[in-house]
């Protein structure tokens, strides 16, 4: 005889079921989006919206053009595709071209403190801010094909050859103005703006100003975003460093930020690592090229 506590049930199989569409080409990225909900981009400039139990087809411009990423940047949409596309969505639910020079296909976006930063071909990095567009770095020994951030000036990017290169931000001087502006503080009622905080990039509360966007504050200085408010402070300095992760000749093609000592990459021949201070490789038991990891809940997929 069998005791029943010791028979284990088979736990349910998950089902998954093919959906139409109706796009016509591959499809690039799928991303959740606070208050947005599901998001895919792909080929001849598809972008779909979920929408109850089906999806909507949203009007893009650039026809033959593959968008490859869609990401969320100071409450508006962005996406970002080849031959230097970069699109925001209006709040009439429209796609319209931002204006740029950009020639270079573009493969991955984030929303960082400091703006919407880009990455794609030829190791090109382009971060869009309210003055324009800025190239951070720009290194045709690699593609890069990915980045995530938690919303703050650092990033993660992944590339060829098991290039993997961390942002990082440093405080820029900040000289004490005669409103009170940078003057070390405590507590947000020692500053006219009644806004104390640490800067970006920095290591002591300092005054500064709420704001909108750089016509908000004084000359020298900058309107940074950290969460969904902005403040006022000198523009910080721009750090990359970079890092071979795995063997050299793996493609890395995705990266995920679960918190800032929590990220994983994966690649080529099932290549797997993930960052919590040293970077470690982790096992997978296929030997296939893995393009795409993501999370949630203490859970990584």
């Amino acid at each position: 005889d069998t005791d029943e506590s010791d028979t284990k049930e088979e736990p349910p199989k998950a089902e998954w079921t093919a959906l139409a569409l109706g796009a016509d080409g591959d499809l690039q990225k799928i991303r959740f989006l606070d208050n947005m909900g599901f998001l895919i981009v792909g080929d001849n400039s598809t972008v779909l919206r979920a929408q109850g139990s089906g999806w909507i087809r949203e009007w893009a411009p650039y026809s033959s053009h593959t968008l490859r990423d869609i990401t969320l940047h100071r409450n508006a949409l962005y996406s970002v595709g080849d031959k230097g596309r970069w699109l925001k969505r209006n709040t009439h639910g429209a796609w319209l071209p931002v204006e740029n020079t950009i020639k270079v296909d573009l493969h991955g976006a984030a929303s960082l403190a400091d703006g919407l930063v880009a990455v794609g071909r030829d190791g090109n990095i382009i971060r869009m801010h309210d003055a324009g567009f800025t190239y951070e770095q720009v290194n045709p020994d690699y593609n890069l094909y990915a980045i995530a951030s938690a919303g703050n000036g650092e990033a993660f990017v992944t590339g060829t050859q098991g290039l993997v290169l961390r942002r990082g931000l440093e405080e820029s001087e900040c000289t004490p103005m005669s409103n009170d502006l940078c003057m070390p503080c405590t507590a947000d009622s020692d500053c006219s703006g009644n806004l104390c905080l640490t800067f970006i990039g920095g290591d002591q509360k300092r005054c500064s100003s709420p704001c909108e966007d750089h016509s908000f504050c004084p000359s020298g200085m900058k309107c940074i975003q950290n969460g969904e408010a902005g403040h006022c402070q000198p523009e910080p300095v721009v750090d990359w460093f970079a890092t071979t992760v795995g063997p050299e000749d793996t493609a890395l093609h995705d990266v995920f930020l679960l918190d800032p000592f929590n990220v994983y990459v994966v690649g080529d021949n099932g290549y797997a690592a993930r960052f919590s201070g040293p970077w470690m490789d982790e096992s997978t038991s296929t030997d296939s090229d893995l393009h795409a990891v993501s999370g949630g809940a203490g859970r990584v997929y």
